[in-house]
C-alpha cells in the first residue's frame, strides 16, 4: 500500500498544471492536511500529510511530497533522484513521467475529493491502473508568469521569506547573502 507519493514539477505547463490539481486538492482537505517544507539545494519539498479513514485501523496517513525544482538544478535534481524527466510521479517503486504524472496528480486529486475513500481504497485504485503507451514528451517551455504558485506555494515562500527576515534583522546574514537568497526563492517559486 503507497503510505507516500512523490511529485516532481518545475517551471513548464505540465508541472502548472500538476500543482493546480494539487492546490485545489490542499482547498478541498482543509484541515484533513497538515503542511509542511524542507528546502534543498535547487529544489523545495512541501509535504502533505492527509489523514484518510481506514479499515484496518481506523485512520490512516498518506504524505504527499511536491519537489519544486529549479529550472537551473533540473539536470542535477534529474541524475541524483534517477529521473529520466521531470515533471514526475512515484507511487512506490514506479515512476509516471509527462502526461501520465500529470494524470496521476488529477486521479489523487479526484479520488482524494470521494466522501467514502479509505486509504485501502486508495492505494488499490492507484496502484492498479492499467498502464498506458509511453510516449516521448513535447518539448518543454519553462513559464515566467509571476505569481503563478500561489496558494500552496505561496504560503511557503511567505514563510521562507520571513525566516531570511529574521535571519537578517538578528545580523545572522549579510545584507548581500539576504537579497541573493530572496531571489533565488522568488525565482524558485515563479
Amino acid at each position: 500500500m503507497p503510505g507516500k507519493i512523490s511529485f516532481y514539477v518545475a517551471g513548464d505547463e505540465a508541472s502548472i498544471r500538476m500543482i493546480n490539481h494539487l492546490e485545489e486538492l490542499v482547498r478541498k482537505l482543509g484541515d484533513r492536511v497538515k503542511i509542511s517544507f524542507s528546502s534543498y539545494v535547487g529544489m523545495t519539498v512541501n509535504r502533505l500529510k492527509v489523514r484518510i479513514p481506514s479499515l484496518l485501523s481506523g485512520e490512516g496517513e498518506l504524505e504527499i511530497d511536491v519537489n519544486v525544482v529549479a529550472d537551473e538544478y533540473l539536470d542535477y535534481i534529474k541524475a541524483r533522484m534517477g529521473l529520466q524527466e521531470i515533471p514526475a510521479a512515484q507511487i512506490g517503486e514506479e515512476v509516471m513521467y509527462g502526461e501520465r504524472a500529470e494524470e496521476v496528480a488529477e486521479e489523487l486529486t479526484n479520488l482524494l475529493n470521494e466522501e467514502n475513500i479509505t486509504i485501502e481504497d486508495l492505494a488499490r485504485r492507484l496502484t492498479q491502473r492499467e498502464p498506458k503507451p509511453v510516449r516521448s514528451p513535447p518539448p518543454q517551455k519553462p513559464v515566467q508568469e509571476p505569481g503563478e504558485y500561489r496558494g500552496l506555494y505561496g504560503a511557503t515562500l511567505k514563510e521562507i521569506l520571513q525566516k531570511l527576515d529574521k535571519l537578517l534583522q538578528e545580523g545572522k546574514i549579510t545584507r548581500e547573502k539576504y537579497e541573493r537568497m530572496k531571489r533565488r526563492y522568488k525565482e524558485l517559486f515563479q
